[in-house]
């Protein structure tokens, strides 16, 4: 089995902002997969709570990831996607049994 780096990340984005934030996760679907060193994205609400959101992450790398981060971080992308969030997001870093 190929080891990938899987991150899964979930936002909670306040009231307000809920429809901007899916729309904004609706991109992530197509967008994100076109990044170097990405091979998936999962874009996912919760069954009880569809006000909150989980992307789960294929990367090929930890460092393909961590290039992509900073990437947004330095475009004011992410600053974007930080305002519409009622608490930070939290992730986790995944991996096959």
């Amino acid at each position: 089995m190929t080891k990938t780096h899987i991150v899964a990340v979930t936002f909670k984005p306040k009231s307000e902002h809920l429809t901007a934030f899916a729309e904004a996760m609706q991109s992530v679907k197509s967008e994100l997969p076109l990044v170097d060193g990405c091979t998936g994205v999962r874009v996912m609400t919760h069954h009880d709570d569809p006000a909150v959101f989980m992307l789960i992450e294929d990367w090929e790398s930890a460092d393909k990831h961590a290039t992509h981060i900073n990437n947004l971080v330095a475009s004011g992308a992410w600053a974007g996607l930080e305002n519409m969030l009622a608490e930070q997001p939290t992730s986790v870093i995944l991996a096959h049994l």
